[in-house]
């Protein structure tokens, strides 16, 4: 399957001091996509407490999976990991990987969380671009 030209995978080991590489391509491809800087500078934050919040509910060990692409309308980030600790990628009401969850909502148009036992979580964020 051929993917477009703006379809970025990054696979990394569930470790903080690794999300400033996921940072520096994603607000490498939001430049490349003419966001203007202010926007990017709020990509960059969203994408890195979208990574916070999945390292936050994954075990030692483990790798999380960034995906960055656009249909030419929005920006679209995936962050996920296949394995979970044992509340299964459940979210603490007001702990910091649900804080983070609310910072993102602030700064991106669309943003989902998933989680299923036994099968990881993935944050999707969404960035409109304009026109």
């Amino acid at each position: 399957m051929e993917r477009p030209p703006h379809f970025i995978c990054i696979q990394l080991p569930a470790n903080p001091e690794y999300v400033l590489i996921v940072r520096l391509a994603v607000s490498g491809l939001a430049n490349r996509l003419d966001f203007p800087y202010e926007e990017i500078e709020d990509i960059k934050l969203a994408v890195s407490e979208a990574c916070n919040s999945i390292i936050a509910g994954s075990p030692p060990g483990s790798l999380i999976l960034v995906e960055c692409d656009s249909d030419g309308k929005t920006f679209e980030i995936l962050v996920k990991t296949q394995s979970v600790d044992e509340n299964d990628g459940a979210l603490v009401p007001g702990s910091e990987q649900d804080m983070g969850l609310h910072i993102i909502r602030a700064l991106m148009d669309d943003m989902e969380y998933l989680a299923k036992p036994g099968s990881g979580a993935v944050i999707r964020i969404r960035k409109n671009m304009s026109a």
